[in-house]
């Protein structure tokens, strides 16, 4: 049986002796170490150690809001800038929890289990 733990580690980055069982994830490692950051934004210049943060990054440049809050009208252009929002701002103030079926509330008296 083959497991995470088992895989055999050949590559091990030359400053911080951290092991990789490839050598390109261990060459995209050694960029912490180096500062090196070759993906750059052709809108704003930001620079990015690694492609997906890049493209992760280009939608924040789009006007498109295409993850829109259930709760308000507010739109974001990632889901983890949606999720972030719904945390911050809509889930400490549903801070009660209906102990029948977890549906949160901003009070206890609205909370359909009280009654």
């Amino acid at each position: 049986m083959n497991t995470v733990n088992s895989i055999k580690k050949d590559a091990e980055c030359p400053v911080c002796g951290k092991k990789f069982a490839k050598a390109d994830s261990c060459m995209i490692h050694l960029r912490i170490h180096t500062g090196e950051r070759p993906f750059k934004c052709s809108i704003c210049g930001d620079t990015f150690a690694l492609n997906s943060r890049l493209v992760r990054h280009s939608l924040s440049h789009s006007n498109k809001k295409q993850f829109q809050c259930e709760i308000c009208p507010i739109g974001f252009n990632r889901p983890d800038a949606l999720k972030r929002h719904v945390q911050a701002v809509h889930y400490k103030l549903r801070r009660h929890c209906c102990q029948l079926c977890g549906c949160r509330f901003a009070a206890i008296s609205s909370a359909h289990s009280s009654q």
